[in-house]
C-alpha cells in the first residue's frame, strides 16, 4: 500500500471515532504548505479535506482557496491534515441538533406513547456555505404573468441577448481571469470546443430519427462562450457552419416529438441569437425559414393540441412532397384542460426563446408564438408550489426547470426583467427538494420517470446564483466532455455562466428528514454527505394525477451506498404512448404489481394478446385486476416527526383498498442510534384475502424464516420480520413479461404472503447493514410518535 492509501485508511477511522471535520469557521491557522513535486510553497490555512476525493481545500491571507490533490503534498502536511481531522470537534464546528418538527398523529383518535430510542451520531459537516438570501416570494395564487406582447416589447435590439448579453459576458470574462474555479472551468470547455472543431456538424441520416436536438443546446451554448468570452473568430465561423447544417441538411426536427423537437428549437434559438451578426441575409433567411417551419410550426400544433402540419416534414432526398396531410393529436376539448404538463413546459420554453431570439426578424411568428408560450408558462410555473416538487417527478420537474431557467435568465437580459418569475412561490424551495429527494445513492423517483438520478448538473448552480447553497456539496470544476461528438444539453456551459460563492461549501439542512405537502412524499436518513447512510423515501399522493403509477405507500431504501428497494421506473414510451389512457395500468411496472407495496388480490395473468393493443382513446375503463389500486385513491401524509433520534413518515393508506381492507396506515422509520435500522410497518383491518407484502431488489436474496440477507458486491442487508409472529420471506423472480414490455432484467422479489387473513394486522420488517438482524421489536405506529399535549 502507498503512503496516500495508507494515510486515507487511517483517516477514514479517525473521521469514524470523531465524526468531525475541519471547519472554516475555526479560527485560521496559516502556515506554509508544499508541493512535493516541484518544491513550491504557500502560506495558507486548511479549510477542509475530502476524503473520497482525496483533496484538501486551503485558504489564502487574501480570500483565494485552492483545491489540492493529498499525492502532491508533503509528508509534513499530511500529518498535519491527520492532526487537524483528529482534533475534538468545538462548539464553532459542531452543528446544534436539528429542532423537532411534528405533523399530526397518525391514526386519529389513538393516545401516541413516546417510546426510548438512542441518541443520533452528529452528521459531519464542511467548509460552510454563505448564508442564504431573503427572496421576497410571490403566493402562487397571486403570480400574474405578463403577456407575450408584453415581453417582446421589452426586448432590447442588441446581441447577444439569451440567457446572457454583452455585459454579463464582460463580467464572466473577468470571473474567468480572477476566479480559479471559473478558470477551470472555462479551460475545460476550451479543450471541448477544441475537439469539436475536430468534429463533423450534426447532420441527418435519410430516413432516420432526430434524437439530436439537445446536442444543438450543447453545441450553441459552449461556441456562444467560447465567441464571447476570447473573440476568437473560429468559433463563430463553426457557429455559422452549424446553423446552417441544421437548417439545410435536416428534412425535420421531430414534429410529433414535442420534447426533441423543443430541444432542436431552444438550440437554434440560441445559436441564432449568438451569431447572427455573423449570418449574411440569405444565410439568416435560411435559418429563419427552417425555426418558423420545422419549430414554431409544430411547437405551436402542439400547444394548441392540434394535428401537426404535414409541412414540417419536407420531402426526403428523391422523394416527392408529402402530401398537405396534417397529422398527429387531437385537439383538446374544453373539459380536457389541466394544468401544463411537463412536456408542454418545455415546448411554451422553447417557444419563447426563439421568439426573443427573432422577435425584430420574424415578427409575424414571434409574436402569436410568445403569447401562447406565456400563457403556458404563466401557468405552470405555479407547479413547483409549495415546495419546489414538480407533481409528475423530480426528473421531469429537473427538464422543465432545464428549460425554464434559460427562460427566466433570458427575460433578465433581453428585457431588463424577469417579470416576478423567480419569486414565484416553490422555486426557491427546488433547491431544499432536490437534496432531500436525493439518497446517497440514488434518487427517491416519486413519479413515473425512468430516471432515478438527476443528469442536467448545471441547473444545481443556478439555483444556487438565485436562491443559495440549501445544503449540497460544492460543484467542482470538471474536465473537457469525453465524448464532445454526442454530447447534449447546457451542463459545462451552464455550470461556468452561473457559478457563485454559493457554491463553496456545504449548508447545514434544518434536518434530516422532510415530508412535502403538495406531492405527498417524505424522505428519512441517518446523515448527510455520508455515502453509506441509511436512506428511505415513501410516498402517498393521487393515483389520478397524469402519468401517476398506482403506487401509493411505495418506498425506496438506501444503505450502505447500495439501493436495496428498488422503483422499477417508467414503461418504454412506445408502449405506453398515452399516459392518459388506464390500459396502460396492465404493465407492469404501471400498476400496482411492479411497486413496493402490498398486494391485495393475488397474482393476475396478463395475456399477451391484451398487452399488444393499441392504447384505447381517453376515458376508457382501466382493465381488470384484483392487484390494482383504485385509481381515484389519494393517500395523505398523516403522521410526521424529525428529531436527532429518529425519522418517522406515516401515510394514511384507507382510500387505497376499500373494498379488502380499512384503516391502512404504512409507516418508515428510520433510527439514527449507534446501530441504525429502518423499519417499514403496515397496519390495517383485513375484511378478507390473503395480503403479500411485495419489495423488489436487485441484489442476490437468501431467505431463512423471518430473516433474508440481501447481498450485493461485498455488502449485506439483513431484513427481518418483526410481526406477525410466524410470517416467514419468500425469494422469488419476477414473472415474464408480455412481448414489448421492458424486461425485468436482474430483478429479485422479496415477499411475506399472509393466508386468509381477517381483523386487524401488523406487518413490520426491520433491515439493517451486515448479517446481523436488527435487536428491535414491533409496537404501534402510535407510539413512534410524540405524545398528545
Amino acid at each position: 500500500m502507498n503512503r496516500s492509501a495508507s494515510f486515507f485508511t487511517s483517516l477514514w477511522a479517525v473521521l469514524l471515532l470523531s465524526h468531525a471535520t475541519a471547519s472554516g469557521q475555526a479560527a485560521p491557522d496559516y502556515r506554509q504548505w508544499t508541493d512535493k513535486t516541484s518544491g513550491k510553497q504557500i502560506e495558507a490555512s486548511m479549510v477542509s479535506a475530502d476524503v473520497t476525493a482525496r483533496t484538501v481545500t486551503i485558504q489564502k491571507k487574501d480570500g483565494a482557496s485552492f483545491t489540492l490533490p493529498i499525492v502532491r503534498l508533503a509528508d509534513a502536511d499530511l500529518a498535519y491534515i491527520k492532526a487537524k481531522l483528529a482534533a475534538p470537534a468545538t462548539a464553532a464546528t459542531t452543528p446544534a441538533p436539528a429542532a423537532p418538527a411534528t405533523a399530526p398523529a397518525a391514526v386519529p383518535g389513538k393516545t401516541p406513547a413516546a417510546a426510548p430510542v438512542a441518541a443520533a451520531p452528529q452528521a459531519p459537516v464542511g467548509a460552510p456555505a454563505p448564508a442564504r438570501p431573503v427572496v421576497a416570494v410571490t403566493p402562487a395564487k397571486k403570480f400574474k404573468h405578463p403577456a407575450g406582447g408584453a415581453i417582446l416589447s421589452s426586448v432590447k435590439s442588441v446581441r447577444p441577448r439569451l440567457i446572457m448579453n454583452a455585459e454579463g459576458f464582460a463580467a464572466l470574462k473577468a470571473r474567468v481571469a480572477s476566479d480559479p474555479t471559473s478558470k477551470a472551468m472555462f479551460e475545460a470547455i476550451q479543450k471541448t470546443g477544441e475537439d469539436l472543431l475536430t468534429k463533423p456538424e450534426l447532420t441527418k441520416s435519410f430516413g432516420e430519427e432526430n434524437p439530436v436536438g439537445r446536442q444543438t443546446i450543447f453545441r450553441f451554448s459552449h461556441l456562444g462562450i467560447l465567441s464571447q468570452v476570447t473573440g476568437d473568430p473560429r468559433w463563430k465561423d463553426r457557429g455559422v457552419k452549424e446553423l446552417l447544417a441544421v437548417s439545410k441538411d435536416f428534412t425535420n426536427w421531430s414534429p410529433t416529438d414535442a420534447k426533441i423537437c423543443s430541444e432542436f428549437v431552444t438550440g437554434m434559438a440560441i445559436g441564432y441569437d449568438y451569431f447572427r451578426t455573423s449570418l449574411n441575409p440569405d444565410q439568416a433567411k435560411i435559418v429563419r425559414a427552417a425555426m418558423v417551419q420545422l419549430g414554431f410550426d409544430a411547437l405551436m400544433a402542439h400547444l394548441k393540441g392540434e394535428p401537426i402540419p404535414a409541412t414540417t416534414k419536407r420531402p426526403e432526398p428523391g422523394q416527392a412532397p408529402p402530401e398537405n396531410k396534417p397529422s398527429g393529436k387531437t385537439p383538446k376539448k374544453p373539459e380536457d384542460k389541466t394544468p401544463p404538463d411537463g412536456e408542454e413546459m418545455i415546448t411554451a420554453s422553447a417557444l419563447m426563446l426563439a421568439a426573443i431570439s427573432l422577435n425584430e426578424d420574424e415578427p409575424n411568428a414571434a409574436g402569436p408564438a410568445a403569447n401562447l408560450a406565456a400563457k403556458v408558462l404563466g401557468d405552470g410555473v405555479t407547479g413547483f408550489s409549495p415546495d419546489g416538487i414538480w407533481p409528475e417527478s423530480l426528473y421531469v420537474g429537473d427538464e422543465v426547470l432545464d428549460s425554464l431557467a434559460l427562460v427566466i435568465s433570458s427575460f433578465r437580459s433581453a428585457c431588463g426583467s424577469d417579470f416576478g418569475y423567480s419569486t414565484v412561490e416553490g422555486l426557491a424551495n427546488i433547491g431544499l427538494a432536490r437534496m432531500y429527494l436525493s439518497g446517497p445513492k440514488n434518487l427517491f423517483n416519486y413519479g413515473s420517470s425512468k430516471r432515478d438520478n438527476l443528469d442536467r448538473y448545471w441547473i444545481t448552480s443556478w439555483l444556487a446564483s438565485l436562491y443559495g447553497n440549501p445544503g449540497v456539496p460544492a460543484i467542482r470544476a470538471r474536465g473537457a466532455e469525453a465524448n464532445v461528438g454526442n454530447a447534449a444539453n447546457l451542463n459545462q456551459a451552464g455550470a461556468l455562466l452561473y457559478h457563485s460563492p454559493y457554491m463553496g461549501g456545504y449548508g447545514t439542512p434544518d434536518s434530516l428528514d422532510k415530508a412535502f405537502t403538495s406531492a405527498q412524499v417524505a424522505t428519512l436518513r441517518t446523515a448527510w454527505n455520508d455515502p453509506n447512510a441509511m436512506f428511505v423515501g415513501i410516498k402517498g399522493g393521487k393515483n389520478d394525477h397524469p402519468g401517476a403509477q398506482l403506487d401509493l405507500g411505495t418506498f425506496v431504501l438506501d444503505a450502505g451506498g447500495v439501493r436495496w428497494a428498488v422503483d422499477l421506473g417508467a414503461e418504454d414510451e412506445k408502449q405506453v404512448a398515452n399516459i392518459a389512457d388506464p390500459k396502460r395500468f396492465k404493465f407492469y411496472r404501471e400498476g400496482s404489481l411492479g411497486q413496493n407495496i402490498i398486494r391485495m388480490g393475488g397474482t393476475p395473468e396478463v395475456e399477451e394478446k391484451d398487452a399488444k393493443k393499441k392504447p384505447a382513446v381517453k376515458g376508457a375503463p382501466a382493465p381488470a385486476d384484483p392487484n390494482n389500486q383504485a385509481i381515484e385513491a389519494t393517500a395523505t401524509i398523516s403522521g410526521f416527526v424529525s428529531t436527532p433520534e429518529r425519522g418517522v413518515a406515516i401515510v394514511d393508506l384507507s382510500d387505497v383498498f376499500t373494498g379488502k381492507a380499512k384503516g391502512w396506515h404504512r409507516g418508515a422509520m428510520v433510527s439514527r442510534g449507534p446501530k441504525p435500522y429502518v423499519i417499514i410497518q403496515d397496519e390495517f383491518i383485513a375484511k378478507s384475502g390473503s395480503p403479500e407484502w411485495v419489495m423488489h431488489t436487485k441484489s442476490e436474496v437468501t431467505t431463512a424464516g423471518n430473516k433474508a440477507t440481501l447481498k450485493s458486491g461485498n455488502n449485506l442487508l439483513t431484513a427481518s420480520i418483526i410481526s406477525p409472529a410466524g410470517a416467514t420471506f419468500i425469494s422469488a423472480d419476477p414473472p415474464t413479461l408480455p412481448q414489448g414490455a421492458t424486461p425485468l432484467t436482474g430483478i429479485k422479489l422479496l415477499k411475506i404472503v399472509l393466508a386468509n387473513v381477517k381483523g386487524p394486522q401488523m406487518i413490520a420488517v426491520a433491515f439493517a447493514s451486515g448479517d446481523a438482524a436488527p435487536e428491535v421489536t414491533a409496537m404501534p405506529m402510535e407510539q413512534w410518535l410524540p405524545k398528545k399535549k
